[in-house]
């Protein structure tokens, strides 16, 4: 089962005649959107291209990297995602369909040229805002501002534009977790989201950080707490009269289905704990197992992105403002079958290119065990590999990566100690109104049974080795013979190591 071919849903011919109400409701229309760059941004800038006539999209790009905006779009371009677009487009074609803009959601005002405001002010029908700082271990100040101050500046920007009709914030079903029930409306911000931007602007970024514990309160980092502080702000300007729209996804991960199934681009979320695990780097994690774990593919967020503002435009008075884009009861599995169910494919079907040792470990729900098991599995052997590393001539990384690691499972180990309901009966609602041509062509139903949810887990595993580890299919079979070289290099350690205890309690005893 190898993944690395584009597959875009069939329509079958006795549909055809049915309309792609959805994507009419783009035709004409010109968009701009922030974060196109980002996991999200790229998914669904793909769709609009594929699906949708005549659009213009302008999408917000900062230099970098001694690249301009026009170089890092052909950048974003190169990416394996496009491949379907290219067969139908020339690429000529869809340069001509997306135009870069310089700024950068970061600082005051998004960094756009008063040319580049009055050309957006004038021509702009939709606005997709995505862009927001994903990590968790960033400073205070660069949270404030990239996800709070810029939501606010975007909004402050598209209230200019004469031919708006629809605002659209992508949030995070997390970002009220205080709210175990988490119903589709909007929800007061804990403070003024206003102090808090004047605050960080005052502030030096190391004096904001010193508060950070005091402003987080509650809130497990400081990306929830500024998304929740972002849909404070985008609910003042909904209340005003200005067309927004909340919608709240829960964990997003690799495609599912169109148009590259298994893609992805960083190894946010459960996809980096199954590379971590692949590679037996991961030996143990703290967690909850029993807890469900609620995620949503990339490519059925965007379905719901697209079917959300099509619902909007068409329905005058539509009092659909917040979607939770969520699994919620439609499909749920525990942290435990995601792991196992991971575990059994590195070992046995999709296995990663020179894995350390072999996949294994277990989940503990007791912290002096997790912690007794990371020292044994994690830290010493980081070490000693490092030392063995370091006189090879080589720089030392284990010990590095397993500090990232930590950090990960500070994160992790709250979000799977608890755990939410998420209703998304507006999401239910969108996909009854769909007919059977955009049902194919927008899916947003998730997964049948546990069966179909594995099939989905390998070929993430499959995506991730071609796409993130850049190791491609025909390196697959020496990867089987090396995970199972490391299973009697594990068998032979683990005989020597009771050996050693059973001749040390002998020792003692005997």
């Amino acid at each position: 089962m190898q993944m690395s071919s584009p597959w875009i849903p069939d329509i079958p011919s006795h549909l055809e005649h049915l309309p792609d109400r959805i994507a009419s409701s783009l035709k004409d229309k010109h968009i701009f959107m922030t974060g196109a760059s980002g996991f999200i941004g790229k998914v669904l800038l793909e769709k609009i291209l594929r699906t949708c006539e005549n659009v213009k999209i302008y999408i917000l790009l900062r230099p970098k990297k001694n690249k301009n905006s026009r170089e890092r779009l052909e950048e974003i371009f190169q990416s394996p995602l496009y491949e379907a677009l290219k067969k139908e487009q020339s690429e000529s074609a869809i340069f001509e369909k997306v135009i870069p803009i310089n700024g950068d959601v970061a600082v005051p005002d998004l960094g756009i040229s008063a040319e580049d405001r009055q050309m957006l002010s004038e021509t702009i029908h939709i606005v997709y805002h995505i862009a927001a700082t994903v990590r968790f271990d960033d400073y205070m100040q660069t949270y404030v501002f990239l996800n709070t101050r810029g939501t606010r500046d975007m909004l402050n920007l598209s209230k200019q534009m004469i031919h708006l009709q629809l605002f659209v914030y992508v949030s995070t079903a997390y970002c009220h977790p205080k709210e175990k029930v988490l119903e589709e409306k909007t929800y007061p911000p804990p403070v003024s989201p206003h102090n808090v931007i004047e605050k960080a602007e005052l502030l030096s970024k190391n004096e904001l950080e010193l508060l950070k514990q005091e402003l987080l309160q509650d809130f497990p980092n400081g990306y929830a707490y500024t998304k929740c502080l972002c849909e404070g702000v985008v609910t003042e300007y909904m209340e005003a009269g200005m067309p927004c729209m909340i919608l709240r996804p829960s964990i997003i991960i690799p495609i599912w289905k169109d148009p590259l199934p298994g893609w992805t681009d960083n190894i946010n979320g459960p996809t980096g704990l199954l590379i971590g695990a692949g590679k037996g780097i991961i030996r143990t994690m703290y967690c909850d197992y029993s807890t469900c774990a609620d995620f949503l593919p990339v490519d059925v967020l965007v379905n719901g992105v697209l079917l959300s503002t099509w619902n909007f435009l068409s329905n005058p008075g539509n009092t659909m403002r917040v979607i939770n884009l969520t699994a919620n009861k439609d499909f749920q599995i525990t942290w435990y079958d995601i792991i196992e169910n991971g575990k059994d494919i590195a070992r046995n079907k999709v296995p990663l290119n020179n894995v350390l040792w072999y996949p294994g470990g277990a989940m503990t729900n007791s912290k002096l065990w997790f912690f007794i098991s990371s020292f044994f599995f994690h830290t010493i052997p980081s070490y000693i590999l490092d030392t063995l590393i370091s006189l090879g001539g080589y720089e030392p990384v284990l010990k590095r990566v397993h500090n990232r690691i930590k950090k990960g499972f500070d994160i992790f180990e709250y979000y799977t100690k608890n755990s939410w309901s998420f209703k998304n009966e507006n999401l239910h609602a969108l996909r009854n109104m769909m007919n059977e041509k955009e049902a194919i062509r927008y899916e947003i139903a998730m997964f049948r049974d546990l069966d179909e949810a594995k099939a989905y887990f390998e070929m993430c595993i499959h995506g991730a080795r071609q796409y993130l580890l850049g190791e491609p299919p025909e390196t697959l079979p020496g990867a089987k013979r090396h995970v199972r070289i490391m299973y009697y290099v594990h068998v032979i350690t683990q005989v020597l190591l009771l050996g050693f205890f059973l001749w040390v309690l002998s020792k003692f005893f005997l």
